[in-house]
């Protein structure tokens, strides 16, 4: 509390202390550590000079959880050692990244390009009918974090395209392959479980248009990761791309087309992608184009520094290298773990003035420690 001429204000004054704020009585309530901490937000994060967030207490009573029989707990005294307060508040977090989605787009430039640019070709073009794209990655490496991303940019790009998901669920029988893959895709459209037939699909695809006509509509189906061949095999893959081809292309109409994503989470890349091309290269069909990716590998530091730049990623320039360092150096450039980390370090609240002049962030001078408010 003040104490008097033994009060802490007093005290302190003669110190190199900008400014030391008492209260006239010891308060052991919760109304007194909310005023501290409303205090300590206002003058290292908002900027606001000690007097002014002192002021403020009152006028934010409902914003820090207190009530007005609160108030009379609040009762500061000010011990002013300034005449101007010069403060460098942390910059807010990722204040400049301007792409909501932006934790979605690490690397895989090379994979997603190839499926814009066919994708957008198969909406000028009107053909094929289908693309289906298969890739695959160890453990960690953002396989399925890569569906989200087709589901979220392809949006983006195709604005003026009418944009539906559908997550079929893969097939527990394999006995009769072309009948659980009708079954799992009209459930994918919301049909009844009863509905047995593939000829309301065209009707449903319709309805994505709301009416519109000559309205495109692109069908994602977004299958979830398979981590073993039990559930489906490279052979029984071959099967539903197939069945793709003779049983759901025909439906699509001139204005509806479909984007096939499959991917496999393996222990083996190499050996994935050598069985899989064996069964993807002599795969020709008429309205069904199917493309192998490239694997999706370790993040290295190349990948994070020109994701950082494409992104507009604000990080201390003075510090790009070593934080960059840090995170793949806990991470191993695992994929998924550098990306949590990335987020983690941007979010992290930087002193930018700071990191590029030495001087002392808050400059004191002027009023006497006598002087009270």
């Amino acid at each position: 509390d003040s104490g008097g001429i033994f009060g802490a204000g007093r005290r302190l004054g003669g110190l190199p202390v900008p400014a030391v704020i008492t209260n006239r009585t010891v308060a052991h309530i919760d109304a007194a550590q909310a005023q501290a901490e409303h205090f300590w937000r206002s003058v290292i994060l908002d900027g606001l000079p000690p007097h002014q967030a002192v002021c403020d207490f009152r006028g934010d009573i409902c914003g820090v959880g207190l009530t007005f029989a609160d108030a009379r707990w609040m009762t500061p005294v000010m011990h002013c050692h300034y005449d101007s307060w010069k403060s460098r508040p942390p910059q807010k977090v990722a204040r400049n990244i301007t792409d909501p989605h932006w934790s979605l787009k690490l690397d895989r430039v090379s994979q997603y390009s190839r499926i814009s640019y066919l994708t957008r070709l198969m909406i000028k073009e009107r053909k094929p009918k289908i693309l289906a794209y298969l890739w695959y990655g160890m453990e960690g490496q953002g396989v399925d974090l890569f569906h989200h991303r087709l589901q979220v940019e392809l949006q983006e790009e195709l604005a003026t395209t009418c944009f539906k998901e559908i997550q079929p669920i893969w097939p527990f029988q394999k006995i009769d392959l072309n009948r659980s893959f009708d079954e799992i895709i009209l459930e994918a459209f919301d049909f009844d479980p009863d509905c047995d037939d593939l000829n309301h699909i065209p009707g449903r695809i319709r309805s994505y248009a709301q009416g519109r006509t000559n309205k495109q509509v692109l069908v994602y189906i977004r299958h979830q990761p398979l981590r073993t061949t039990r559930i489906m095999g490279l052979s029984e893959l071959k099967t539903y791309f197939e069945w793709l081809e003779t049983n759901l292309a025909p439906l699509l109409g001139k204005n509806a087309f479909v984007v096939c994503g499959v991917s496999y989470i393996v222990g083996k890349p190499a050996a994935f992608a050598k069985a899989a091309k064996k069964i993807v290269d002599p795969l020709v069909l008429k309205n069904t184009a199917i493309h192998l990716l490239d694997a999706l590998e370790m993040i290295d530091k190349r990948d994070l520094l020109e994701f950082i730049k494409t992104h507009n990623i604000r990080l201390p320039e003075r510090r790009i290298d070593s934080i960059l360092d840090a995170v793949l150096e806990k991470t191993g450039g695992r994929y998924d773990a550098t990306l949590d980390e990335l987020k983690e370090v941007v979010n992290r609240p930087y002193d930018y003035h700071r990191d590029d002049s030495d001087e002392e962030p808050v400059e004191g001078g002027g009023f006497g420690v006598d002087d009270e408010q």
